[in-house]
């Protein structure tokens, strides 16, 4: 354009040189708007924004948007150009700025008056040549078109889209969980069910395949997302993401009150079953890793015997007394124990609750030529079986006072200790049974 004007290019259209003109004015605008919805700015932001790069924006971009309105309204020299030959460096004079400013009022009368003849040729000449104003009307909308199909970005309408596709997966699994239930429910009598965990493991089988697919669906949805959103700029992401969230939450939020009352119904039929009570075998196998004083249930083959003294029920609760005979591998003995087992109903039945130890028994052995350290169980009440006379001390020294105990001797408080050395008074070895209970 400043080619032509300064007659470098030659024979070019007047009016078609001002189309060409007004080029740079509309991409400048375009970019620099595009510039700003890319980059999210907001009027507000421009105070954070480096002060320097701020000068250059505020100076440059006007100067440049500026120079192209001058160069359209000004008018296309006829001067020839003059050659520079023979001017000397004296001869050229000093600014007149007053002439400068006489001259500057011409350009910009020069100007307007240019402008209202531009304006008044275009529209004769589109008068003179309607069909290139039709040619133009049509590459209008023909353009139009191919951007509003292929270019512009419509966030509102994929976020509605996509958001509908999610609104599907919620609608497929309500549907195949409704069927599911309804299945359950009319086969319910026929499966003889004996205990409610087994119900409800056939339900979670019926159930898990359809939580699986809906999985798998939303992690679609969720991946087609993130794509989308990556192709728009700050503005057009933010309006994709409020769309598609609204509809979101009413996909997710809605109950399904016949699904509800179908799953409710079920629970129902679940609680009609009753679980089969813990027998023997159950108590020893929950028993395993729990402990009492004095004793860690560890394996099956320390209890070489059993018996339920006492059932004590209640509507969500059971009591079993229980007496155990119990030997370890490494002992020569066999404890007998007395323990309270409690279970209590849950959502799939009876389970082991806690276990109460009544009491436990311990067989010691003492010599008459010998002192046997013996150590109490800690936090238990204790007595020694009075069957056999036997000497006691609470320490391992000889000048150590000494208390005596027989079946003859009658009942004695011993004093208290940590620890006791005893021998037996017999003149053989003797076998001594002690009863702990737990401290109250």
């Amino acid at each position: 354009m400043a080619l032509s004007k300064l007659q470098i290019i030659k024979n070019i259209n007047p009016i078609l040189l001002k189309f060409i003109e007004l080029t740079p004015v509309i991409l400048i605008l375009f970019s620099f708007l595009k510039l700003i919805n890319a980059s999210g700015l907001r009027l507000e932001y421009l105070s954070d924004i480096n002060i320097k790069f701020l000068k250059i924006f505020k100076i440059g971009f006007p100067l440049t948007l500026l120079a192209s309105i001058v160069i359209i309204f000004s008018p296309i020299s006829n001067q020839k150009a003059i050659p520079n030959e023979g001017i000397k460096k004296d001869d050229i004079k000093k600014t007149d700025y007053q002439k400068t400013l006489k001259l500057l009022e011409k350009n910009l009368i020069e100007i307007v008056k240019n402008t209202t003849r531009i304006t008044r040729n275009i529209t004769i000449w589109l008068r003179n040549n309607p069909k290139y104003l039709y040619l133009c009307g049509i590459l209008l909308v023909i353009s139009v078109a191919f951007w509003l199909i292929f270019i512009k970005d419509y966030p509102k309408r994929d976020a509605k889209e996509l958001a509908l596709e999610l609104c599907e997966c919620y609608s497929n699994y309500q549907k195949e969980t409704k069927s599911a239930y309804r299945n359950f429910l009319d086969d319910f009598d026929n499966q003889n069910y004996n205990a409610r965990k087994d119900a409800r493991a056939k339900l979670n089988s019926i159930k898990n395949p359809i939580s699986s697919k809906r999985k798998e669906c939303l992690e679609l949805i969720n991946k087609k997302n993130k794509e989308l959103k990556n192709e728009y700029d700050y503005s057009d992401k933010r309006k994709f993401e409020i769309v598609f969230k609204e509809i979101e939450n009413n996909c997710s939020n809605s109950n399904n009150f016949e699904n509800s009352t179908l799953y409710s119904d079920i629970q129902k039929k679940i609680e009609t079953i009753q679980d089969p009570e813990p027998d023997e075998n159950k108590i020893k196998e929950d028993l395993i890793g729990n402990k009492i004083p004095g004793w860690n249930f560890n394996y099956l083959s320390e209890f070489k015997e059993m018996k339920i003294l006492d059932t004590s029920k209640g509507n969500n609760r059971i009591e079993y007394k229980v007496y155990f005979k119990l030997k370890k591998n490494s002992s020569k003995y066999e404890n007998e124990c007395e323990v309270i087992t409690i279970y209590k109903r849950g959502y799939n039945g009876w389970y082991f609750d806690k276990v109460n130890m009544n009491y436990i028994t311990y067989i010691n052995t003492f010599y008459p030529d010998k002192w046997t350290k013996v150590t109490p169980l800690k936090n238990c009440n204790w007595n020694a079986e009075n069957k056999y006379k036997m000497s006691w001390k609470t320490s391992n020294w000889s000048y150590a006072r000494k208390t005596t105990t027989g079946p003859s001797l009658g009942a004695k408080t011993l004093p208290y200790s940590k620890t006791y050395y005893i021998k037996s008074l017999e003149k053989e070895e003797i076998k001594v049974k002690f009863t702990y209970r737990p401290k109250k």
